[in-house]
């Protein structure tokens, strides 16, 4: 009964995680493409400027990843920690 559970748990995060990363690379790439362009055509000072703006935007990125792959983490051991519940009860009760 669990295991057929688990490869459904299993497919939708690892979909999750695949497309979550698809979006942060692409995302990472679109900055990277943004700054390479700038780069070029500003004076020292707009670029520092630039590269700043670019790091915040990433630290951001970086912790709503964070947060996300915290909370799904969450969800999952709450849910599995539920489900030992449940087992634990029922074996105590085959055992009597």
């Amino acid at each position: 009964m669990i295991g057929s559970k688990i490869p459904r748990y299993v497919s939708v995060i690892l979909a999750l995680g695949i497309a979550f990363g698809a979006a942060m690379l692409t995302w990472f790439y679109g900055l990277y493409t943004w700054l390479n362009s700038g780069i070029a055509s500003t004076a020292p000072e707009q670029h520092e400027a630039l590269v700043g703006t670019s790091f915040r935007w990433i630290a951001g990125g970086s912790l709503v990843a964070l947060v996300v792959g915290l909370c799904i983490i969450v969800l999952i051991v709450r849910r599995q920690s539920d489900r030992i519940h449940d087992l634990r009860i029922q074996a105590e009760k085959l055992r009597d």
